[in-house]
């Protein structure tokens, strides 16, 4: 029985040994490495270059969870990263920015007005892609930005928001159905008709 029995278990510690071998060559391979426990409340698609993009003094309130209001030439310069030639300096702000909305004051709070309708009509899927993806946003993330461009009006979007959305669906003629799925989701939050949209990729 003793002779059955050490052959089994040799190959089953050798199985062992091959599932930790692929799982160091995956990370060895240039994997993503999670982020830090405490980096913006442990958000999943918060990585190390969101991280890098805020300004210093947002970096230790966020990751101890203070409300600490968001202001000064830092932020601002932090806004008009959207504006940006290079692809990842714009992203990189976004979710950047995405962590720092909420306490958004002064003259950062109107940076963010001026600079996120700018991006939004010239980079709109850019911006759909941050929602779709093995490290996406989810809906409360999707509806803070939709704060920022919603009319404040009663009798739905003011011009600058529907400018903005036209922009948006008339660059996603080619959008993939999760692209569409996303860009629903942001009209409906934008004019005031949240709950509305798919419920596919978005979490």
């Amino acid at each position: 029985m003793k002779h059955l029995l050490m052959p089994l278990l040799l190959a089953t510690l050798a199985s062992c040994g091959d599932r930790a071998d692929t799982t160091t060559a995956s990370t060895e391979a240039g994997a993503e490495a999670a982020p830090e426990a405490g980096m913006g409340g442990s958000k999943h698609w918060v990585d190390k270059s969101t991280m890098d993009a805020l300004p210093p003094q947002a970096r230790s309130t966020i990751g101890a969870g203070t409300n600490t209001p968001a202001t000064g030439p830092e932020f601002v310069a932090l806004a008009e990263k959207l504006s940006s030639a290079d692809a990842s300096t714009r992203i990189s702000a976004a979710r950047a920015i995405t962590l720092t909305m909420a306490t958004a004051k002064g003259d950062y709070n109107e940076a963010l007005q001026a600079y996120i309708g700018r991006y939004l009509m010239t980079n709109c899927r850019e911006f759909l892609g941050l929602f779709n993806g093995t490290r996406n946003m989810g809906k409360t993330e999707l509806a803070a930005w939709a704060q920022h461009v919603r009319g404040s009006g009663g009798n739905g979007p003011d011009t600058r928001t529907g400018d903005i959305l036209r922009s948006m669906k008339e660059q996603c003629k080619d959008c993939s159905p999760g692209e569409l799925e996303v860009l629903d989701m942001f009209v409906s939050n934008a004019t005031g008709q949240a709950g509305k949209g798919g419920k596919g990729v978005l979490k």
